[in-house]
């Protein structure tokens, strides 16, 4: 059946697909390059996230679904790479409990859970300008919490051509994402197919080449191909808001249900991706057959198997594992 929430779920699909890509990508120039196109994908959860925002109340069961799983997950990363020799420092402790240190993906859970506390408050401002005239952004002091946090991450590299300690962990990096989410939801911006069109192509243009300058000129490959420039926020906005401006009925499909499995994929792919890794090299080894030179195939390759593992493990988990442990898990 075709319905509106299934283009949610849609944009979720896309989103988990993307991050493969991220997480299977080289360094190399042209990787860089490719990596602008499909640098969305946090954005976009953030963004989703914000247009399901609560009302002004404390969504205690949202943060209950995030933070258990984070801390499960937090306690067993933190466990292997203390066995693997990883010595247990007091910075190390407090990376892990509040900025997700334990293992890089799970900052966007500790990002979340920051964003739905303060998730009151930012119903009631918006609602509070909407009141006293029709919502305009450049009267709204908040779309600068963003910017001004990027302004100190790129004097930060810029000056120690290095990566910040925090950068990705903290909310107010992602606040402009899951801020114009709950905007769109309120009725505050409806945004122009065309305007958004343009603007992700312009972004995208941009971000291609902010990435090649950095990397070429400054000499930092990790920076080029990040994120969190301003190049890719505002490529990423943009094509946050042209997916909306596009919202429409989609029939049930894969990516579909990979939208709606989305998060435990995303607490998992990371392991999946080694595993394939590891199980591919092995059976072209045994074959002699000489690995993938084309990047794009060995992307695809480890992508389409890596998605595949997830879905399977998934749902035996969700029909083997009571569902309280897939919750807990963070499987449902």
């Amino acid at each position: 059946m075709a319905t509106k929430d299934n283009y949610f779920s849609f944009m979720k699909g896309l989103a988990i697909i993307a991050v493969l890509f991220i997480h299977t990508g080289g360094d190399g120039t042209v990787d860089i390059a490719c990596r602008q196109l499909y640098n969305f994908p946090v954005a976009l959860f953030f963004f989703l996230s914000g247009y399901f925002i609560k009302d002004e109340r404390l969504d205690i069961k949202g943060i209950k679904h995030i933070l258990i799983p984070y801390a499960i997950w937090t306690l067993l990363y933190f466990v292997k790479t203390t066995v693997e020799g990883s010595p247990v420092t007091t910075w190390r402790v407090i990376n892990s409990l509040f900025f997700g240190g334990a293992f890089f993906p799970l900052y966007f859970l500790i990002v979340l859970i920051e964003l739905k506390l303060i998730s009151p408050w930012i119903v009631r401002h918006i609602r509070k300008m909407m009141s006293v005239s029709q919502y305009t952004f450049y009267k709204d002091w908040t779309l600068l919490i963003t910017p001004a946090t990027l302004c100190i991450l790129y004097i930060i590299r810029y000056y120690t051509h290095s990566q910040p300690l925090i950068y990705a962990q903290i909310f107010p990096t992602w606040f402009i994402f899951y801020y114009i989410g709950a905007i769109m939801k309120f009725g505050g911006f409806r945004g122009n197919t065309l305007t958004a069109l343009c603007c992700t192509l312009f972004g995208l243009y941009l971000s291609i080449w902010e990435s090649a300058y950095i990397n070429e000129v400054l000499g930092t490959p990790s920076w080029a191909g990040s994120q969190i420039k301003f190049s890719t926020f505002f490529y990423s906005l943009s094509f946050c808001i042209l997916l909306m401006t596009l919202h429409q009925k989609v029939k049930r499909n894969i990516i579909v249900r990979l939208g709606e499995l989305s998060f435990g994929i995303y607490l998992l792919h990371m392991p999946m991706i080694k595993i394939t890794n590891y199980a591919l090299n092995g059976i072209l080894d045994i074959l002699h057959i000489e690995k993938f030179k084309i990047l794009l195939v060995n992307q695809l390759s480890i992508i389409s198997i890596s998605l595949l593992l997830c879905y399977i493990f998934l749902i035996v988990m969700n029909k083997f594992l009571p569902g309280n442990v897939n919750r807990y898990l963070g499987f449902r």
